[in-house]
């Protein structure tokens, strides 16, 4: 997992879609979001607009992809992304392969990351994670999800 902000330099050699990604995630702006609407860009990226109510931890189930990376980038609002190691995962189910997805029960140990406007954190196929927790209070999200693919 990689976190940071838009507005700082990255200061390591980073693969080249996910700067390429970087690079198209730093000319958005909240009045971009269309709930629902997807782009495709170069590599087989896809691009997914979402906007929402941030959720209370319980309400929301973990995930894992295994074929992509997310970046998961917040234009407006703040939430709690949570995130754990496969390594410790217990599978609710089946691994769904045709939407790249499989869920998980909660962990006892996990990570919380905050992610306000401008802010992102780039999950890998490692990473199970639980996005649009309400941080400090319940918020309006807008934001993006990239999917990578390997």
């Amino acid at each position: 997992m990689l976190t940071g902000k838009l507005n700082r330099k990255i200061y390591f050699d980073v693969n080249e879609k996910i700067q390429y990604v970087l690079d198209f995630l730093a000319k958005q702006t909240p009045d971009d979001v269309v709930a629902g609407k997807t782009a495709e860009l170069d590599y087989g990226i896809r691009v997914f607009y979402q906007e929402y109510t941030t959720n209370p931890y319980e309400d929301v189930t973990y995930e894992v992809h295994q074929n992509c990376w997310d970046i998961q980038f917040v234009l407006s609002g703040q939430e709690h992304v949570h995130v754990f190691d496969t390594q410790a995962a217990v599978s609710k189910g089946d691994y769904d392969s045709e939407n790249d997805v499989e869920f998980f029960e909660n962990p006892t140990v996990e990570t919380k990351v905050l992610l306000n406007a401008g802010e992102y954190v780039i999950l890998t196929p490692n990473d199970v994670h639980k996005p649009r927790i309400t941080a400090q209070e319940v918020s309006q999200v807008k934001k993006l999800v990239v999917k990578i693919p390997m």
